[in-house]
C-alpha cells in the first residue's frame, strides 16, 4: 500500500484515472482534485457546490454531479455548466456516487445528507439528458458497479450494509436480488469496482480495507488499509494494474486522528489483477 496524496480530507470519493490524470472529489469541501501521475504535480479547486462524482465523456469533456444534479465540466479549469437538475427541490437530499455503464449512461444515486430517511433514489441519464427513475428507497446508495460484460449492474445501500445485483440493458435494469450481505466483522458497503475476472472490490467504510468477491457473491479475500473509512476505489494507470483508493476523516475523533494520522488521504497498490476502463458518457 503506497501513499499517493497525504491530507486528512473530511470525505474524498470518485476515483476517477483518465488520460494520465487521477480525479477525486472531497465532497464536504466542494474540491476537484487532480494529479498526474507522472510528475505527482497536484492541483485543486474549490467550487460554489458540492461536487460529488466526475466521469469522462464522449466528446472529451466530464459530465460531474453535484447536490442536487448533473453538470458539464470541459475541463479541469471550467466553470460548471448546469446540465439537469433532478432533485432541487428536495434540500435534505444530495447525490452520492455515479458511473456510466457500457451503453453510454450515467447512473447516479441520491442519499439523505443525515444519511437517517430512505429517500435516496437511483437514476438513469441519458444521452438526450432524459432522467428515468430506476429504483427507491436507499438511505445512502453507493457504487454503482457494472459487471465485466456488463449483463449486471451492482448498487448499495450502505446503512443496510446490502449490495444488490440487477439484469441491465439499454434500457434501465429488472429483477433485483440482494447479491451480498456484508457480517459484522465487515464496514459499511462504500464504492466498487470491478476487475477483469469478473470479481468486486467492495470499499468498506469503517472496516479499513477492501474487500473482494467473486462474480457469485462469495467472499475471496481482503486488502488491509491503514486508515478506517475507506470510501472507493478504480483501476487505473497505463496498464490498468494499479488500485487507486480514497478515503475519509470525517466524523473522526481528535484521538482517532492522532491514530490514523493519513486519514482522508489517498492510496494506490497493485493487487495482481487488472480492471476495466472507465466507460464514457454518451453526450
Amino acid at each position: 500500500m503506497e501513499l499517493v496524496y497525504q491530507e486528512n480530507q473530511q470525505l474524498a470519493e470518485g476515483p476517477l484515472w483518465h488520460d494520465g490524470y487521477l480525479y477525486w472529489v472531497d465532497i464536504k469541501a466542494c474540491k476537484l482534485h487532480q494529479l498526474n501521475l507522472d510528475t505527482r504535480e497536484h492541483r485543486a479547486r474549490h467550487f460554489p457546490q458540492q461536487l460529488t462524482s466526475i466521469a469522462p465523456t464522449r466528446s472529451g469533456e466530464f459530465v460531474v454531479t453535484t447536490r442536487d444534479g448533473v453538470a458539464g465540466l470541459a475541463d479541469f479549469d471550467a466553470s460548471l455548466k448546469l446540465l439537469v437538475d433532478i432533485e432541487g427541490s428536495i434540500p435534505t437530499n444530495r447525490f452520492n456516487d455515479a458511473k456510466v455503464d457500457s451503453y453510454g449512461n450515467l447512473w447516479a444515486g441520491s442519499m439523505d445528507d443525515e444519511e437517517t430517511n430512505a429517500t435516496g433514489t437511483l437514476y438513469r441519464i441519458d444521452n438526450n439528458l432524459t432522467v428515468s427513475t430506476e429504483d427507491t428507497g436507499y438511505h445512502i446508495t453507493n457504487g454503482p458497479a457494472f459487471s465485466r460484460n456488463g449483463e449486471f449492474l451492482y448498487h448499495t445501500d450502505s446503512v443496510l450494509k446490502k449490495i444488490y445485483r440487477f439484469g441491465l440493458s439499454k434500457d434501465g435494469i429488472t429483477d433485483k436480488q440482494l447479491f451480498i450481505e456484508l457480517g459484522p466483522e465487515h464496514g459499511h458497503p462504500d464504492g466498487m469496482t470491478v476487475d477483469d475476472q469478473g470479481n468486486i472490490w467492495v470499499c468498506e467504510y469503517g472496516g479499513w480495507g477492501i474487500s473482494t468477491f467473486d462474480s457469485t457473491g462469495k467472499y475471496l479475500n481482503k486488502i488491509e488499509v491503514p486508515v478506517a473509512n475507506v470510501t472507493s476505489c478504480s483501476f487505473g494507470g497505463k496498464n490498468l494494474d494499479t488500485l487507486f483508493i480514497t478515503t475519509a476523516a470525517q466524523g473522526l475523533t481528535e484521538a482517532e486522528l492522532a491514530q490514523q494520522p493519513l486519514a482522508g488521504s489517498i492510496f494506490q497498490t497493485k493487487p495482481g489483477v487488472t480492471g476495466v476502463a472507465s466507460h464514457l458518457f454518451n453526450h
